[in-house]
């Protein structure tokens, strides 16, 4: 994606459906931020709930609710606040 960052102007760069996993947080947000600083405005980040590659890890699905505070957690890290996780 920082490639595509680099060499596009217009086009919106997005992670597919992320698999959210709670120590993770801040790696996501700032991997985020990182191609967010080189194509401003144009990246997505979707996530899920990580169904098939959770289960793929030997992990279970997360919850609606866990889903929920992990991309509140997140979003809370972009804007630059202080997130327990």
């Amino acid at each position: 994606m920082a490639l595509a960052a680099q060499n596009t102007s217009r086009i919106k760069l997005g992670t597919l459906v992320a698999i959210p996993t709670k120590p993770h947080c801040p790696v996501t947000a700032s991997a985020i931020a990182t191609i967010n600083k080189l194509a401003p405005g144009r990246v997505i980040l979707a996530m899920g709930t990580g169904y098939t590659g959770r289960n793929t890890m030997g992990l279970p699905q997360m919850s609606v609710k866990s889903l929920r505070e992990y991309t509140e957690q997140v979003q809370g890290l972009l804007r630059g606040e202080d997130v327990l996780f």
